[in-house]
């Protein structure tokens, strides 16, 4: 699947999104974040809670947002994660193109809005109701 977000005139192509993969989903289990549902992208890690050079980890920790987006200019990869209750799901988006840390920084917000946007605020929902329900059964 591919996706190509628009903008403005002046940054016609914000991102382009190619092979979308499934979701990395992490749970907090006592001190850990653990991975555990992956794909072929991603490798089942466990992270310390307390690690904070963890992109899931420190989603989960914020209170205040639970949708956040990271990057990674050397794999060429952004990060959409958000939580639902003791979940932390992650989406590897590899970028497409010549992005440099300049132009990452500067459409961060416009990048997060167009994934949001488009299908984003939807699956969100989805998820965080569904696991929402399930965390308090």
């Amino acid at each position: 699947m591919e996706m190509l977000f628009d903008c403005d005139d002046s940054f016609n192509k914000i991102l382009q999104f190619s092979n979308i993969a499934w979701p990395v989903v992490s749970l907090k289990v006592f001190f850990q974040m653990i991975c555990t549902v992956y794909d072929g992208i991603a490798t089942p890690d466990i992270f310390p809670s307390d690690d904070l050079s963890s992109y899931v980890v420190q989603t989960y920790r914020d209170n205040e947002k639970n949708e956040k987006l990271y990057y990674s200019l050397e794999k060429k990869t952004c990060y959409f994660l958000f939580k639902a209750g003791s979940y932390v799901f992650c989406f590897h988006l590899p970028l497409l193109g010549g992005w440099d840390h300049y132009k990452l920084q500067t459409y961060q917000e416009h990048i997060f809005n167009a994934i949001l946007e488009s299908k984003g605020y939807t699956y969100c929902y989805l998820v965080k109701t569904l696991f929402g329900g399930l965390v308090n059964e």
